[in-house]
């Protein structure tokens, strides 16, 4: 039944006890938290008191021009406790990555702070630095920083960073009060292979990026192949979408050569903006590869060879462990990927 008053109206619901009861139950939830309005609103559904046009326009919540049961929960929702919860259950970040943000969702405007403790198998002050553990927040959304560090060790294992919200008198905690950070390292194996028509052979190269510096060396593959042993790089860029990697000379076993001079071996790999055609991404680099064979002695310079072909070389996968492959997989089938 709906009675108007003005312009707005008030429904009532049926005299049966049902009705009745929740509408009861209501108010009595609504009264706990000391809402004078609701009590005002609860009693007017029940046909026991009227609002005045002032008061039945306050009482309308929602603004539809009806007063029912629907004003009463919302007014009931505005008097209790935010709900503070994380928006995800779990994030990728990659350690050259600087700064990390981890949202956290409010179910209504919240003006304060939020804390939180964090744990995992990352290390604070090795992998990411400690803070204050609180942030302010003003309206829904707050935004946690996480300040990642940049090493230069390689680490075998995807590390995680967990945060826990903490209790407040302030708001309460909703479902989702986990959020799991995996962590990649930057510093990472490469596979490859170099085909130049006249001698193709693998290599496997390490890569440690620490901020703008960038360092790295061959690693022997196994097979006496190239490098025959570990020597690091004398020239490499990995930046700007520019990869470059150049061996320093190196001395070359010539015991199975025609010629037995000293020789010394350099191995350029080129790709990026600076070549057409080549790709580099974060698993996967291709593009030109220049070899010079060079002779130690200038007498021996006939024995000087240029040998240009091109490489390929993709980022050995790191290992995530096995405790967190479920959740993990779960977050990349809600993000329609694959982990």
């Amino acid at each position: 039944m709906i009675n108007a008053i003005g312009s707005k109206m008030i429904w009532f619901p049926r005299r049966d006890t049902n009705s009745r009861a929740v509408l009861f139950a209501l108010a009595l939830l609504v009264l706990g938290t000391s809402v004078a309005q609701a009590q005002d609103i609860a009693g007017a559904l029940l046909g026991r008191s009227q609002l005045s046009p002032v008061e039945l326009a306050q009482a309308d919540k929602n603004d539809d021009g009806i007063v029912d049961v629907a004003d009463l929960l919302l007014q009931f929702n505005a008097e209790g406790s935010p709900i503070a919860s994380f928006a995800v259950a779990s994030s990728f970040a990659v350690e050259g990555n600087e700064r990390i943000e981890v949202e956290v969702f409010f179910d209504r405007p919240y003006s304060g702070t939020v804390s939180w403790s964090a744990s995992g198998t990352a290390s604070l002050g090795q992998d990411y630095a400690g803070g204050s553990n609180s942030v302010s927040v003003d309206g829904l959304t707050g935004r946690i920083p996480i300040d990642l560090i940049d090493d230069s060790n390689r680490e075998e294992d995807v590390e995680t960073i967990e945060l826990l919200l903490l209790a407040s008198d302030s708001f309460d905690l909703g479902y989702t009060q986990i959020h799991t950070i995996y962590l990649n390292d930057n510093d990472r194996i490469w596979d490859g292979a170099v085909i130049n028509g006249y001698a193709d052979y693998d290599f496997t190269m390490e890569i440690i990026r620490n901020g703008s510096s960038v360092s790295g060396k061959l690693m022997s593959d196994g097979n006496g192949t190239f490098p025959e042993g570990d020597f690091p790089l004398g020239t490499i860029v990995f930046a700007n979408g520019d990869f470059m990697a150049k061996t320093a000379p190196a001395a070359i076993d010539t015991d199975d050569l025609m010629f037995r001079k000293p020789l010394e071996r350099e191995l350029e790999l080129r790709a990026g903006t600076i070549v057409p055609g080549s790709r580099f991404t974060d698993d996967l680099i291709s593009g030109e590869a220049t070899e010079l064979l060079r002779a130690v002695d200038s007498a021996d310079d006939y024995l000087n060879r240029t040998t240009n072909g091109t490489f390929s070389m993709v980022r050995r996968v790191q290992p995530v462990p096995s405790d967190n492959l479920t959740l993990m997989r779960q977050f990349s089938d809600a993000k329609g990927a694959t982990p």
